[in-house]
């Protein structure tokens, strides 16, 4: 998890600012098709931002289909818990004050979690919860693995899966 209080208030600022143009939505759907782009269509505004700037990304390194996919849809679960920007705030202090328990109170229910551990569920678990979901729109068996995969470091990779996985993880760490 990046600390950097610079890109941190970077990261603040693009969150209350952050706007997709009409553009930018029609190139995304174009890549997307109109199943994954109705997926991509319940994120917030600045998630949607923040996979498109992960998206641009990955396409500086000639990215394809399938990356693209990811690179758009990586943190699609989010939709399922939307979290606020003090939420996304909470998330970063809690886990750098309560490391220990923050990954314990991400595997809780949201029924089961206090309001303030509910941001370390959507936390832990929208990988899980993005792929549900563009599974259940056909996504390809490699976007589903990376939108699952996104946030841990897989003890075997699928055969030709492991440079598109390192190129989302760089460029999601970028932005």
């Amino acid at each position: 998890m990046r600390l950097n209080p610079i890109y941190r208030i970077q990261q603040f600022i693009q969150a209350l600012t952050a706007e997709l143009t009409t553009t930018q939505a029609a190139d995304i759907a174009a890549i997307l098709g109109p199943e994954l782009f109705a997926v991509f269509g319940q994120l917030s505004r600045d998630e949607q931002y923040h996979a498109w700037l992960v998206w641009q990304d990955v396409c500086d390194s000639q990215a394809n289909v399938e990356l693209q996919q990811a690179a758009l849809l990586h943190d699609c679960g989010k939709a399922q818990l939307p979290l606020s920007l003090i939420d996304r705030v909470w998330i970063v202090i809690g886990k750098r004050i309560f490391k220990k328990h923050t990954k314990r109170w991400g595997q809780l229910t949201p029924q089961a979690a206090t309001r303030w551990q509910q941001p370390f569920i959507c936390a832990e678990q929208h990988p899980a919860w993005g792929a549900e979901r563009i599974a259940a729109k056909q996504a390809s068996e490699k976007v589903i693995w990376l939108v699952a995969n996104h946030q841990s470091i897989p003890a075997v990779f699928p055969e030709g899966y492991a440079h598109d996985y390192a190129l989302l993880i760089a460029a999601d760490n970028r932005h």
